[in-house]
C-alpha cells in the first residue's frame, strides 16, 4: 500500500515490522523523502537498508529492539537528518533509472564479451 506523500513528509521515521517481506515499496518511499527507516531484518530489507548507514535494522519479532531503535532515531535529530539523507542518496545511486540504464549497459556489454570469448574458442 502506498502512502500519500503527504503522511510521509509529516512523519520523523518509516518504522516497518514484518516478518516476511520482499522489496517493500514503503522503504523505497521513505527514501524518496529522505526520511530515515527503522525494520526488521527480512527479506529483501537488508538489501535496502544497510544498518547505521541509512537506517537501523532490528531482528524479526523483537519489539523492545524495535522500540530501542525507534526511541533512538526519534530522540536524535542529527541521526535522523543523517539517515534520511543517506537513505536519498541511496535511491538515486542504486535505484534511479539512471542507475538503471548504466547496469543494464554493462551487463549487455559483459554478456557480449564474453559471448565474443566464447566463439573465439
Amino acid at each position: 500500500t502506498l502512502l500519500p506523500y503527504t503522511t510521509l513528509f509529516r512523519s520523523s521515521v518509516i518504522a516497518i515490522s514484518s516478518t516476511s517481506e520482499c522489496c517493500p515499496m514503503l522503504v523505497l518511499e521513505a527514501m524518496s523523502v529522505a526520511k530515515p527507516v527503522v525494520a526488521t531484518e527480512v527479506g529483501g530489507i537488508p538489501y535496502m537498508i544497510e544498518n547505521d548507514r541509512n537506517g537501523l535494522l532490528v531482528p524479526s519479532n523483537d519489539e523492545a529492539g524495535l522500540a530501542r531503535a525507534l526511541r533512538r532515531v526519534l530522540s536524535d535529530e542529527e541521526l535522523r537528518q543523517r539517515l534520511g539523507a543517506a537513505n536519498r542518496n541511496v535511491l538515486e545511486q542504486r535505484y534511479s533509472p539512471c542507475f538503471a540504464g548504466r547496469l543494464l549497459a554493462e551487463t549487455d556489454n559483459n554478456i557480449m564479451s564474453h559471448r565474443h570469448n566464447v566463439e573465439a574458442i
